[in-house]
């Protein structure tokens, strides 16, 4: 017995034709850049992230490969099966909050810095804390995959690929006010602090300027273009939340924007100096050799300005002036 397909509100637009640009941004960032970032994480003890930031790297790793399961079966949107529908669909709305909590830790993290001077920039927390903070996404994507799969055993005609991507649950009120939503209200409370971040840094910048008046305080202009474009993106990421939620017939776009967060991710956190001197094999060789001399433990002021990088390191924004290069 066939079962037939419903839809509550206006149909979404019928994208299939750009299936290839869908998949083409979701292997660029979510199975090929995001992987390798966490891999050199692994294996180059030189690169130092944070474990939330590695953390959402992996979540909108997930979130890629949830997206593209129906172009792992080789089917098409009006193809797939009933079961692989009901899995994605399922993932789908399992993942996004999970992606959009991850972020929202990220900089809640980077924001606790400013309270916490004495962090070293190696250190590994243990803590109960931290394992919370990586154990919430995971969480929060448990909770929303159940409630989707519950509401998709009841109402099984609402479960398709309309929109020839992927599969997704169609039913109001969750499927309106369920994954968008939320994911939306955590991306605008991510979007303030990362505001809240970038003026308070620039405000300290600003105070050990008039300290130091000898110190050169200019800011790396690579670390100032990453903080704009994260925080365009994430702008852009909250009008598509928003789009899912308040449009009856949400246009193209919103589902482009969703499928490049990924790409976005990876290039925005990936592009750190750290990152690049690590598969630069010449360059810290050179860098380590005491004819150089730039021996260990000999910092520049200047050096540790542009190393503050606020969405890598967990270091607090702040100068430590070498007594030697002072006196």
């Amino acid at each position: 017995m066939s079962v037939v397909l419903r839809i509550d509100g206006t149909p979404p637009p019928d994208l299939s034709s750009l299936s290839p640009a869908y998949l083409t941004l979701h292997i660029a960032g979510g199975h090929v850049l995001l992987p390798f970032i966490v891999a050199t994480c692994v294996i180059s003890k030189s690169t130092v992230y944070h474990p939330t930031i590695i953390n959402l790297f992996c979540t909108w790793s997930l979130y890629s490969i949830s997206s593209c399961l129906l172009f792992y079966a080789g089917k098409s949107a009006n193809a797939a099966s009933a079961q692989l529908c009901y899995v994605q669909s399922a993932l789908m709305h399992g993942t996004l909050p999970m992606c959009a909590t991850s972020s929202l830790i990220v900089v809640l993290q980077i924001w606790s810095l400013f309270f916490q001077p004495d962090v070293q920039r190696n250190q590994r927390s243990c803590s109960t804390l931290m394992l919370i903070k990586l154990a919430t996404p995971y969480m929060i994507f448990i909770v929303f995959t159940i409630l989707t799969a519950v509401f998709q055993i009841r109402f099984p005609e609402y479960v398709h690929a309309a929109n020839g991507l992927y599969c997704t649950y169609y039913k109001s009120p969750f499927s309106r006010w369920g994954t968008p939503a939320f994911s939306s209200i955590a991306a605008g409370i991510t979007f303030g602090f990362e505001i809240a971040i970038g003026a308070r840094y620039f405000f300290m910048s600003r105070q050990i300027s008039s300290g130091f008046p000898l110190v050169n305080r200019s800011i790396s202009p690579i670390i100032v273009t990453r903080l704009v474009l994260f925080n365009f993106y994430a702008l852009i990421t909250i009008s598509a939340g928003i789009a899912f939620v308040s449009y009856p017939k949400v246009p193209v776009w919103p589902f482009m924007i969703q499928a490049g967060v990924p790409l976005a991710v990876a290039v925005v956190f990936g592009s750190s100096k750290e990152l690049f001197l690590a598969w630069s094999f010449w360059k810290r060789k050179r860098k380590l050799d005491p004819e150089a001399g730039n021996g260990p433990g000999v910092h520049t002021a200047h050096e540790l300005v542009d190393s503050a990088d606020l969405l890598v390191r967990t270091t607090t924004p702040s100068i430590a002036v070498d007594r030697r290069n002072v006196q």
